[in-house]
């Protein structure tokens, strides 16, 4: 593992698309591992600090300047607001140091990832590039997940989840981003083996999305598509009428009857996950209301998995100032 991750750095510092191709590879296929009495780490926690160096190093050299962004005013502020709410979180015993290093460190390695890959990428063919590669490694994932799940049973009697560690809701909302990739290419695909090659692709992400009977992730492709049918192109309106259109026959049994059961939302009765996830946002929201509104009780009052919403957990975490 030392040996190979000695190459990984050395391959980063050599050639830095590669190196985001190795983190691409990494999101995707890295299982979560427990190292030191840490756990949710991933592979990709290891390769972002040697991206992030080796790009440092080339910008220093080259005097690249920075490529401006919409969220750097809104990340200082929420920075400062989970510093303050941590301070004080500590102070009053409802978060630890290394429970909050821990969330805080996650939080500054996805933004320097994003902030990495926004000036890194210059051209369009390294876009392209690294766009086709991530969705070779979401189908990877996809067939992956696929086949170990058909292990001992067949795919359509269990979730299907992603690599170990990860929920089906995560993985579904994995696959829903690489379909929205996968959706613009056909889109705009320019010849016929084009066309083709990212229609299979829509199949090979499209077909274990079901399967990870995620309604969370339905609902996220839905409105996706029709948000960026009407602001972008309205071809994708008319993908989406097709698809309400094929899928109550094409879907097995077992899938759409999932899928129906997301309007007990609206119109009763609630799914089960509905109710308890609604029944944890009012919890931990009144305890925030109750005490702390403003700063809320630090970064990593949380546990992981305690509350199945961001929103709800950087209220509690980070209060009124840092859900602004």
């Amino acid at each position: 593992a030392i040996a190979v991750a000695f190459l990984v750095y050395i391959i980063t510092f050599i050639d830095l698309t590669l190196g985001m191709s190795i983190l691409i590879a990494c999101v995707g296929l890295s299982p979560e591992l427990h190292i030191g009495g840490l756990s949710n780490v991933r592979l990709e926690d290891f390769v972002a600090p040697a991206l992030v160096l080796a790009w440092s190093m080339r910008s220093y050299t080259t005097r690249d300047p920075l490529v401006p962004t919409l969220v750097t005013a809104p990340l200082l502020f929420y920075t400062g607001g989970i510093l303050l709410a941590t301070f004080l979180g500590i102070i009053s015993g409802t978060t630890t140091p290394m429970t909050a290093l821990l969330f805080i460190g996650k939080f500054v390695e996805y933004f320097l990832i994003f902030f990495l890959f926004a000036n890194a990428v210059r051209t369009r063919p390294e876009f392209q590039a690294l766009a086709s590669f991530a969705l070779i490694v979401a189908v990877s994932a996809a067939l992956q997940a696929a086949g170990l799940s058909m292990v001992g049973s067949p795919i359509h009697s269990t979730k299907l989840s992603g690599p170990l560690g990860e929920t089906a809701n995560i993985f579904g909302g994995y696959l829903v981003l690489h379909l929205g990739i996968a959706v613009g290419l056909y889109l705009h695909a320019r010849s016929g083996e084009s066309r083709l090659a990212t229609a299979i692709l829509l199949f090979l992400l499209g077909l274990p999305l079901l399967f990870t009977y995620s309604r969370t992730s339905f609902v996220a492709l839905m409105i996706a598509m029709l948000l960026f049918g009407v602001i972008k192109d309205r071809r994708l309106i008319f993908v989406l009428l097709a698809l309400a259109t094929i899928l109550p026959f094409a879907a097995p049994d077992a899938v759409w009857e999932r899928i129906a059961t997301i309007g007990g939302v609206a119109i009763g009765p609630d799914p089960a996950s509905w109710t308890s996830r609604l029944y944890a946002w009012g919890l931990a929201s009144s305890r925030v209301v109750a005490s702390s509104p403003l700063v809320g009780f630090g970064t990593g009052s949380v546990r992981l998995g305690e509350v199945d919403s961001e929103y709800v957990r950087v209220f509690v975490d980070t209060g009124i100032l840092g859900l602004t």
